[in-house]
């Protein structure tokens, strides 16, 4: 019969090649004989080596290890074209392993249905295999050809999506073939007795090496001076050593474990404590948790609750013989805060009394006396009286006047625009514009008589007399009632019947016997009148009009007499003589 060629690349060969990747094969060895025996004496081993007795040996867990080789299929696709080959891949079972319970200790399968079973990670094969050089440049290549047909589809959204689909390498593996062996470490949890007690560590067994892989750290143990390991012992909170967890006493109080020779009891609560939560009664020097003692606050000394008392004011713990009560609350309080009234000599706590302002000495609220302008308390006896509001005030908040000597508010006071001197506002004379003078610095307005600031006289261009501005007219600077009497424009008669006694007066001024007056006004004082008299000359066929103050005090004109014509063209109505 003839025998077919099976070279490679002829369809014989490439037939043989899928009936057997398509199929599968492995030789795994299983090295699973007897492990809990052998697992047993290491553990015992290693329990004894520091004195403890053995109690149990229990499996908590099997983690499975592959060591080997695998031949896995991997095939890059894409709509024009494909490419496929074997590849074999190295395996350890610091890469491969899976983690599994105690049932890991059982033969792996004939058939493997899930290489996992055997410890393969499946990730790590898919990730080597893409690795190959060969299937990585198929990958390359048809990346590259992707963008350029996708370049050349332009704007074409749905060309542009088919030729990425069809350029785009898609890559599978299949496992092939295993060859190799199974290896298991075991996690074991061991029991043992350690002075009288029993405690447990984590080991982890290697079956193949026959030896412990990971075993707990040991450590000095301070109590019974043995090399232990670290899982019986517990750290002092206090010195640090390590020592046998139940040798180790807990404070009630914080929960801290400390050796032996740190452990102390309350006298108060009888709870167990360590020296660094204890304190020292300095009142009865027994020893007290430290967060029970109090500390006076007024000496420092510290000791057991019930010698202490409360400050109702500051509320701070103070020793009772550091105590006082007082006398106008009748509550507790620190005898280092003690203040004594200047008044009734009353004793309290600092906080029961006020400090007068002036003499800064203590004194009840109720004893004190409030000034009525700044609402500070002070002693009796030290308010005075503000001359002007009749307040009671403080010394310091009044002045006194250059003129009358009174004593006032500073609010009551002004100063004279002409010497700058200081006086109560009544007592001073107030210009239009709010300025102020002495009554001596003040001017007399010859027409009212009253005292006028000097800013408010002026000098009146027709008369010549001194009169406050309010009566002389804003545009020509003339005593306006004069001037309107001139013109005609006022026609008062004041004084009517007493203008007989002043007519000689008139013409004397006039120096003219042919007048007669036709207009005359009183002063707001009575004691002058502004008098318009009419003066004919040259036959009566002039006429001229004569204005002038007649002072009745004096009996006499005062200032000059105006004579003036009237014209009607004039703004004023008047033609001033010269």
């Amino acid at each position: 019969a003839k025998a077919p060629l099976l070279a490679p690349g002829s369809p014989a060969f490439l037939r043989l090649v899928d009936r057997v990747t398509t199929s599968g094969l492995h030789e795994v060895i299983d090295n699973n004989d007897d492990l809990r025996t052998g697992t047993n004496e290491l553990t015992k081993a290693w329990v004894r080596k520091f004195g403890a007795a053995p109690i149990n040996t229990t499996i908590s867990s099997v983690a499975r290890g592959f060591r080997g080789h695998v031949t896995a299929r991997i095939r890059a696709t894409t709509a024009h074209d494909s490419y496929e080959r074997l590849i074999d891949i190295p395996c350890d079972p610091s890469d491969h392993h899976i983690e599994m319970r105690a049932d890991g200790l059982a033969a792996v399968p004939e058939v493997l249905q899930d290489p996992n079973v055997a410890g393969l990670n499946s990730a790590s094969i898919i990730a080597a295999a893409e690795r190959d050089a060969n299937i990585a440049e198929f990958i390359r290549f048809y990346l590259e050809r992707r963008a350029q047909e996708m370049a050349s589809a332009g704007k074409d959204l749905r060309k542009q999506k088919k030729l990425e689909d069809e350029f785009t390498p898609r890559v599978e593996t299949t496992l092939v073939a295993l060859k190799g062996a199974v290896e298991r470490v075991l996690r074991i949890k061991a029991t043992y007795e350690v002075d009288g007690r029993e405690y447990a560590s984590n080991l982890v067994i290697n079956p193949r090496l026959n030896e412990i892989m990971s075993a707990p750290d040991s450590a000095l143990c301070s109590v019974t001076g043995a090399e232990l390991p670290i899982d019986c012992l517990d750290t002092c909170a206090i010195s640090l050593k390590r020592g046998l967890k139940h040798r180790l006493v807990k404070s009630e109080i914080s929960g801290r474990q400390a050796l032996p020779t740190f452990g102390r009891r309350c006298s108060v609560s009888g709870k167990q404590i360590f020296e660094d939560e204890a304190g020292i009664s300095d009142v009865t020097k027994a020893i007290v948790t430290r967060d029970l003692l109090k500390t006076c606050a007024v000496c420092g000394k510290k000791g057991e609750p019930e010698h202490f008392s409360r400050c109702s004011f500051t509320h701070v713990d103070v020793l009772k013989e550091r105590i006082a009560i007082s006398e106008i609350s009748n509550k507790p309080y620190r005898a280092d805060h003690e203040q004594r009234s200047v008044v009734t000599g009353k004793r309290g706590h600092r906080s029961e009394f006020i400090t007068c302002h002036e003499t800064r000495e203590p004194l009840l609220a109720l004893e004190a006396e409030c000034c009525e302008q700044t609402n500070k308390r002070v002693r009796p006896g030290i308010l005075d009286v503000c001359a002007v509001t009749g307040k009671r005030v403080l010394p310091s908040e009044l002045d006194v006047s250059n003129l009358s000597g009174k004593r006032a508010l500073r609010e009551n006071f002004v100063r004279s625009s002409v010497s700058n001197v200081s006086f109560i506002e009544d007592e001073g004379v107030r210009s239009a514009y709010g300025k102020y003078c002495a009554p001596i610095e003040a001017k007399q307005c010859a027409w009212s008589g009253l005292p006028v600031h000097p800013e408010d006289i002026r000098v009146c261009s027709l008369l010549g007399l001194p009169i406050h501005f309010q009566y002389l007219s804003d545009s020509t600077g003339r005593f306006q009632i004069a001037e309107e009497l001139l013109s005609g424009m006022r026609r008062t008669a004041d004084g009517s019947d007493g203008w007989d006694d002043i007519q000689p007066y008139v013409a004397r001024a006039v120096v003219s016997r042919r007048c007669r007056i036709i207009g005359a006004e009183t002063s707001p004082d009575g004691k002058n009148i502004a008098v318009c008299a009419e003066v004919k000359s040259f036959l009566g066929l002039k006429t001229q009009y004569a204005g002038m103050v007649f002072s009745k005090l004096r009996q006499a004109v005062i200032g000059r007499v105006a004579i003036a014509k009237r014209d009607a063209k004039s703004p004023s109505g008047l033609k001033i003589a010269a």
